[in-house]
């Protein structure tokens, strides 16, 4: 499991005004895919999700997504947490569309 500081760290560059801070800090989500608890990874697939939704930088938004379902394939019980509603699936890109059915379907490992 990765330290509180490295999560909040790791969460603040999520967050930033940049999208490349923002672009770069998703795609090291990615890094530490088995290091995070259950918990953090439920936290992280529901933040990644609801800042994709938000998200006005595509290419931000695409590594928020595949960081997102990348923490799934890891963490299978935090599926749930993916907050995926408010996307619009035709003004995504065809991978992030890839990774939007990813996130939303059922499976039985949850």
């Amino acid at each position: 499991m990765i330290d509180d500081a490295t999560l909040s760290e790791l969460i603040s560059r999520l967050t930033s005004a940049q999208d490349r801070d923002r672009e770069e800090a998703a795609d090291s989500v990615t890094d530490l895919t088995t290091a995070y608890s259950s918990d953090q990874a439920r936290r992280l697939v529901s933040m990644l999700t609801r800042l994709a939704a938000g998200e006005s930088n595509p290419v931000s938004r695409e590594a928020q997504l595949h960081a997102a379902a990348e923490l799934v394939e890891w963490h299978p019980a935090a599926r749930a947490a993916a907050e995926i509603g408010s996307l619009d699936p035709a003004a995504l890109s065809p991978s992030e569309q890839e990774y939007l059915e990813f996130l939303a379907a059922p499976h039985a490992d949850q």
